[in-house]
């Protein structure tokens, strides 16, 4: 069976990895806001973030159930991608542009931590690999992207500029900084993202007829 089909089916003495949603700060506070490491403390503040945490918790008793298999927590950070359907910001940003229209955003300073579906996809196969244990890992790139980078990027690729417009009500007051800490999937698997902003950008603009 290849790794792929083992993530997906919990086969070859593997748990199915725990992915608590597309974002770690969407609700999934830690005690520090900006570079997010494995060590920090998670604190939930809502209810999102609690039943993120509550996965966590049923993986670790999976695995005191089953010590002899693998059990992998993968806190994904913003992954972003073709066909995405969740109200995130990059669809609504590509069904705008798609229509010719306006994008109204919010803030537009704090740094996300970006990172295309096919560089998370090749996170869970490699947290998958490895012996019995728990492990929870981060995946993300590391680096922290703001919204007005990512206009500006869109535009330098489509060669034209992006009508953005910020709407008082769609400014968060506890906005911040959130950047993954990968090195310990790094370190464990030799994975890495292969695309930067621009790869990536570029392959969702592609296959949304944009380009």
């Amino acid at each position: 069976m290849r790794p792929a089909e083992e993530v997906a089916n919990g086969s070859a003495g593997r748990a199915p990895l725990r992915a608590p949603g597309s974002e770690l700060g969407a609700g999934y506070r830690a005690q520090k806001r900006e570079f997010l490491g494995i060590g920090l403390s998670c604190l939930p503040d809502e209810i999102y973030g609690i039943s993120k945490w509550m996965g966590e918790q049923i993986m670790g008793r999976f695995h005191a159930d089953r010590p002899g298999v693998r059990t992998a927590v993968a806190r994904l950070f913003n992954t972003y991608g073709p066909r995405e359907t969740n109200p995130h910001v990059l669809p609504e940003v590509m069904r705008a542009l798609g229509a010719g229209k306006t994008i109204d955003l919010g803030n537009l300073w704090p740094q996300r931590d970006l990172i295309f579906v096919t560089d998370t996809a090749a996170a869970l196969v490699a947290a998958a690999q490895g012996e019995p244990g728990l492990e929870v890992f981060n995946v993300g790139t590391g680096t922290g992207t703001t919204i007005e980078d990512v206009m500006e990027t869109i535009g330098d690729i489509t060669g034209r500029p992006v009508d953005v417009r910020q709407v008082p009500e769609r400014m968060r007051d506890g906005d911040g900084h959130l950047i993954s800490d990968p090195q310990k999937l790094m370190q464990a698997s030799g994975w890495k993202p292969q695309y930067d902003l621009e790869a990536g950008l570029r392959r969702l603009l592609a296959a949304e007829g944009l380009l």
